[in-house]
């Protein structure tokens, strides 16, 4: 019966300590996500500044056909790749 509590015991502080990593990971994520909106708004900003820069100009340029490609994004191998990534990273350079 003591080898079940002490199980229970060790399954308990695995799963606090898993997810206290996620939490981690996820408020990582969501951190560098807002800096990739801060840049992409950025960027739209400057296309925006140079589209209508352009307008204005006599020579315009003729827009080109551009090629579209649906892309099926799987959020669940997406965090498992950033965890795999983070934890290469977290590895020393004698382990890698």
């Amino acid at each position: 019966m003591a080898d079940n509590n002490t199980r229970m015991t060790e399954l308990e502080a695995e799963v606090k300590r898993l997810n206290e990593r996620m939490e981690k990971y996820h408020s990582e994520l969501l951190e560098k996500m807002e800096w990739m909106n801060v840049k992409i708004n950025r960027i739209t900003d400057a296309f925006g500044t140079l589209q209508g820069y352009s307008h204005g100009t006599q020579s315009q340029v003729k827009p080109t056909k551009q090629q579209v490609r649906n892309v099926k994004l799987d959020f669940q191998n997406v965090i498992d790749w950033i965890f795999k990534v983070s934890d290469y990273y977290a590895t020393s350079d004698v382990d890698n």
